[in-house]
């Protein structure tokens, strides 16, 4: 029987297979010239936007990342990353969604590093959701921070995301009040306040064959001054609402504290203590949905054992924000905020689903006509700055979208007098002025009828505007 040939032996050392995680996590990834960006608003859901960078490998084929980030807190909710796809395969995903291409990728580049920067550096803005899960893997795709740094074109703000949309022929007297490429609309009124005459006649002969939303879409500023100026509804300024903000503004509330430290009614043992840390840690890392398991099971026990502690509430809600689990979350939210009135985190985490999945007649019925946060938790004489923003940027929320301009725009004014309001991010203050789009969304509405001949502008502009 002859021998059996055996294969000779080529002396080359077996690769590793690569997936796409083992290939974000070397370095080969950064050596690929950055390739195009896109942007697209009000997606995957409204008030969101997504951001997509990718990267060319040699054979054309592409590596991107897709970041999702609601576009009032800035907040990024959904991370997602691939490997080496084919061109036609990407863009016949982001080609039928209708993803615009954006030149500036240092800008979108930032605006990830800085949202992360805000949601690890800066509690006091108010990101208290955990990074998605694969978020620490699809940065990867991002340029150095260093180099992106020093780009004077980056952008900081959420509010200066420029989206690239249709030129509109506009007059010289409001040129400069178009807002970048339509970008994220925030409201600036001492620009209107420097208007004459003959701008706002330009402005309203430009607006008043537009659709509503092409109004919207331009500029919200002179829409939201008008507002402000003409469609005020004083009615709606109730004494309860009038007194509130007024004892806001001057301050007669509880203190405003820059530390934070927990605050329970009772004094926390060491072990406790320790506890609640190495929880918090372990929401702030990247987890899989077996970790997040395993960290409920983990706090579960805590809350029977601590019963006056909310800190192990709040975290147990948290972890179903992290699966995520809409109907958990709504339950963990509703229990923690009844086990504890008192504790200012468990309302905002209440108060942040009912707004998430608009039920917002539930916040009604928690505030039960009150606005301030001292009548909100009375026991307490003392509120930490975060705790305190959040709060009153969610009411502001709550406010705006169920049309009570007046008290959201009260709201506003009494925010600005506070330190504490100009220590955080600038981001936050100018996703605080976005929420004016739906005051000038109304006003877009109506504008029309208003100024449909040059004798109906002409009683507008003489009348309730003064000019």
């Amino acid at each position: 029987m002859a021998n059996k040939k055996t294969k000779r032996k080529t002396g080359k050392v077996p690769q590793p297979k690569i997936n796409k995680r083992t290939y974000f996590e070397s370095l080969r990834l950064k050596r690929l010239p950055l390739g195009k960006c896109y942007f697209k608003p009000n997606f995957p859901v409204p008030d969101c936007c997504s951001v997509i960078i990718t990267r060319t490998h040699i054979n054309s084929n592409l590596s991107f990342s897709e970041f999702a980030l609601h576009a009032k807190t800035g907040e990024i909710f959904d991370a997602f990353y691939e490997f080496n796809v084919e061109p036609w395969q990407f863009h016949v995903t982001y080609d039928n969604a209708q993803f615009r291409e954006f030149e500036d990728h240092y800008s979108l580049q930032n605006l990830i590093y800085s949202a992360e920067a805000q949601y690890l550096d800066n509690p006091d803005i108010g990101f208290e959701y955990p990074l998605p899960s694969d978020f620490h893997q699809a940065k990867l795709i991002l340029d150095d921070l260093e180099l992106i740094a020093q780009h004077s074109t980056s952008i900081k703000l959420l509010a200066d995301f420029q989206i690239q949309g249709p030129e509109i022929t506009r007059n010289p007297a409001v040129l400069n009040t178009k807002e970048s490429q339509d970008r994220l609309p925030c409201y600036h009124p001492e620009e209107m306040r420097n208007w004459k005459r003959e701008d706002w006649v330009g402005y309203f002969n430009l607006i008043r064959p537009m659709k509503s939303e092409d109004r919207l879409k331009y500029n919200i500023s002179p829409l939201a001054f008008l507002y402000e100026i003409v469609f005020w509804n004083e009615q709606q300024v109730t004494p309860k609402l009038s007194s509130d903000m007024k004892r806001l503004k001057s301050k007669e509330t509880a203190q405003v504290l820059d530390e934070h430290y927990p605050d329970f009614g009772y004094e926390l043992g060491q072990e406790e203590l320790i506890l609640m840390g190495g929880i918090f840690r372990k929401l702030r890392t990247p987890m899989d949905q077996n970790d997040i398991q395993n960290l409920i099971r983990e706090i579960t026990p805590l809350i029977k054992k601590y019963p006056k502690n909310p800190a192990f509430a709040n975290q147990y809600h948290y972890c179903y924000e992290r699966l995520p689990d809409e109907k958990m979350m709504l339950e963990t939210a509703k229990t923690a905020l009844k086990q504890h009135p008192d504790n200012p985190d468990a309302l905002i985490n209440y108060m942040r689903v009912m707004i998430k999945q608009d039920n917002h007649h539930k916040i009604d019925a928690v505030l039960q006509g009150n606005y301030l946060l001292d009548d909100m938790i009375p026991a307490k004489k003392s509120f930490y700055s975060g705790d305190f923003l959040n709060y009153y940027f969610l009411l502001f929320q709550h406010l705006m979208h169920t049309g009570q301009f007046e008290a959201g725009w009260l709201l506003h004014a009494a925010i600005k007098t506070y330190d504490a309001y100009y220590k955080v991010n600038s981001q936050k203050q100018a996703l605080w002025d976005a929420f004016y789009t739906y005051a000038a969304s109304h006003v877009a509405e109506i504008i029309g009828e208003v100024i449909s001949t040059d004798k109906d502008r002409e009683n507008l502009i003489t009348g309730p505007m003064g000019l």
